[in-house]
């Protein structure tokens, strides 16, 4: 995959040999209040499949452009092929997809006793991820309203993902604290939302007890 032409551009790839990874410095993303889209955006008549066929807003082609390299480096658990789909019945059109790797190849979830449980370093947590599952960390120019203080939101691959583009937004992995919705990372996936021009870009929270697997 090509690198951007101009070198003062970002890049959000890895660089070839795999060894440099754990030494290269996260990329930031950087946007303001003129890069979150607020309207207008639904599919078109005539949706396509392929997800590079729809219009992209700079997130989504810096998100695209690096999950499509980590799946080219193998950095995922399995190779995301086409899933059987189907529209349940009913006003609401669910929609259920059958995902067999995912259940047989993901990592198993800990044990979660208590919504409250404290993190615990001996488990998986996202301090011991690849250097090369990071995708960017989201950074906030002054310009967007507001007084939270700026947190440290990594994107981050799900190595298990239930589909393409999927993707983890991790707040602060280096304070260690459980998985829980914070302010600051409730105004981050509401942001990442509004980064997106892509009608199906969705944004979930698991909780502790509530099938986080972390």
């Amino acid at each position: 995959m090509a690198l951007p032409h101009d070198s003062n551009e970002t890049s959000y790839l890895l660089p070839p040999n795999n060894e440099d990874w754990g030494r290269q410095t996260i990329p930031d993303f950087v946007y303001g209040q003129k890069d979150l889209m607020a309207e207008g955006i639904q599919w078109p008549r005539n949706a396509p499949g392929i997800p590079d066929a729809l219009p992209q807003s700079p997130f989504d082609a810096a998100l695209c452009s690096a999950w499509k390299q980590r799946v080219e480096l193998g950095l995922f658990r399995y190779r995301l092929r086409e899933l059987q789909t189907q529209i349940l019945p009913g006003a609401v059109g669910f929609v259920a997809q059958l995902n067999v790797e995912r259940g047989v190849q993901r990592r198993p979830p800990q044990t979660i006793k208590s919504v409250r449980q404290a993190f615990d370093p001996v488990q998986f947590n996202f301090n011991k991820i690849r250097p090369g599952e990071v995708l960017f960390r989201l950074h906030r120019e002054p310009d967007l309203p507001g007084t939270l203080l700026q947190e440290d939101i990594l994107v981050v691959i799900n190595v298990s993902p239930l589909e393409w583009g999927h993707v983890l937004l991790v707040p602060e992995p280096a304070r260690q604290l459980p998985q829980r919705l914070l302010p600051g990372a409730l105004r981050a996936g509401i942001e990442a939302v509004l980064l997106s021009l892509h009608p199906g870009f969705r944004v979930g929270f698991n909780s502790l007890g509530g099938l986080a697997s972390v």
